[in-house]
């Protein structure tokens, strides 16, 4: 009768040569860290979305200077969903959550983008020149001042008001010469400042 150990080995090859294949065909979540913030990147977390611990420092004791980028290197047992953390030289820590590293291969750090900047540009496309103009938040509830500087916006003609950045929806009333006047509310004057009344 042959030894087992012999015939157990023989067995278990075929069970870890599929293994390793697997292993192969995993894809790869390593991605490279490109740090154009202005700051030195001092420590990076990555750790598998659903984890309560944002594990080891990935880039060891070897920081990220602003203007270089660095290659992590992540195990794809762990999957392609990972919770980032950098962590900056002044202490500020920006998170990327639910990230799939799979699908990127680089991470660009840099400043947040800037707010948005509404305007209006109202023109006057009516026969009655327009006397006042009124611009507030979508939904505020009070039209504040008159906006327009040009006494009265005469038919044909526009007027340009730059808006605080931030907020994009605004509701805006005109007054005309003859008493009447006309809204449009809830407008994306970042997307579309361009307003005509009537």
């Amino acid at each position: 009768m042959p030894p087992r150990a012999p015939l157990l080995a023989l067995l278990a090859l075929p069970l870890l040569s599929t293994a390793a294949l697997a292993q192969r065909t995993l894809p790869d979540p390593s991605y490279t860290v490109i740090n154009n913030t202005g700051q030195t990147l001092e420590m990076l977390f990555a750790s598998p979305v659903g984890s309560h611990d944002w594990g080891h420092d990935r880039l060891g004791s070897e920081p990220v200077p602003s203007g270089t980028s660095r290659l992590v290197r992540l195990d794809p047992r762990d999957g392609c969903r990972y919770d980032l953390r950098a962590v900056f030289r002044d202490g500020t820590v920006q998170d990327m959550r639910n990230t799939n590293t799979c699908a990127a291969r680089s991470y660009r750090l840099g400043p947040a983008a800037p707010p948005p900047e509404p305007r209006l540009e109202l023109r006057n496309a009516g026969r009655e020149p327009i006397v006042a103009a009124f611009v507030s938040p979508a939904g505020a509830g009070d039209w504040g001042m008159d906006q327009l500087d040009v006494h009265p916006l005469p038919p044909g003609r526009s007027f340009r008001l730059e808006l605080p950045p931030g907020a994009c929806r605004y509701d805006v009333k005109v007054l005309y010469a003859d008493s009447a006047s006309e809204e449009r509310r809830g407008l994306d004057l970042c997307a579309s400042p361009a307003v005509r009344f009537p």
